[in-house]
């Protein structure tokens, strides 16, 4: 059958799908004999995991794999699709809940600001991981996949700045209120003793001394409030709502690599090779 007969039969399918093919790598041109399970078809083209990476097979030569006849087998292991949807979630956590054997699919709200390292996650050319702004967009990647996605340096280093910060407000928001205490009488001189030793013009000054510190206090607040907004929204958890399905073994199919296969592979594509 044809890729695109491929595709009928898949939509048609209740349990995991695979292909036996003959073709060739597009990136590569090299010849390959195996076996894949379809994991998604969309007009001619299927999508399928074929040697631990995902990739589109058909028989335009813009697919991953080009191949222009398969065989389709089905197998009796229904397809369970395991729904999961998180909120406020660190990397680590998600991670440890996902079982080993198994693709994600779906949609991943990421940090204000974060930009992810999606080079060098897979051998192919299909786009397992996507990132648009703050919105992780996952196509069967693998568990691996997403332990070894890493922060961008500047995402850490913009989360270090913003900690620094929060300390040093911190800590001029308490050197004023120590400076008020001791202005209103809760210091050393108390209100009585104020108003004993000290001459008018000098409580004047010191209650628009006062005045002033409250107004540094309140706006130091405002700042460690704005400050503290920024840290949560860039804070390294994550939410969202993703599929899990599980991995299958691949059926025990013998493949044929006879010098005839090849020759025949080298005739029927030798135009694009």
């Amino acid at each position: 059958a044809t890729p695109q007969a491929a595709v009928y039969e898949f939509h048609e399918a209740t349990t995991h799908t695979f292909i036996s093919f003959r073709g060739k790598m597009n990136e590569d041109h090299a010849l390959i004999d195996g076996v894949a399970e379809i994991l998604s078809a969309k007009r001619r083209e299927l999508v399928v995991r074929y040697d631990g990476s995902i990739y589109t097979l058909s028989q335009k030569h813009t697919a991953d794999i080009v191949a222009e006849n398969v065989r389709v087998i089905h197998t009796d292991i229904p397809i369970i699709i395991e729904e999961y949807e998180f909120e406020d979630q660190t990397r680590d956590e998600l991670i440890s809940k996902i079982p080993k054997n198994t693709l994600i699919s779906g949609t991943v709200k990421l940090p204000k600001d974060l930009k992810l390292d999606l080079s060098d996650l897979s051998s192919s050319d299909y786009a397992v991981l996507r990132q648009k702004k703050s919105v992780l967009t996952l196509s069967f990647a693998s568990k691996a996949q997403l332990q070894h996605l890493f922060f961008d340096q500047f995402f850490e280093l913009s989360q270090k700045r913003d900690l620094a910060k929060l300390a040093e407000l911190t800590l001029k928001k308490q050197a004023v209120e120590i400076k008020i205490s001791k202005n209103t009488g809760s210091g050393e001189l108390t209100a009585l003793g104020q108003a004993t030793l000290l001459t008018e013009d000098e409580r004047l000054e010191l209650a628009q001394d006062t005045a002033e510190l409250m107004a540094n206090r309140d706006t130091i607040q405002l700042q460690l409030d704005e400050l503290l907004l920024k840290i949560a929204a860039k804070s390294s958890v994550f939410s969202g709502a993703v599929s899990l399905r599980p991995i299958p073994p691949t059926p025990d199919i013998p493949s044929s690599k006879s010098s005839d296969m090849i020759r025949e592979l080298s005739d029927s594509l030798g135009s694009s090779l």
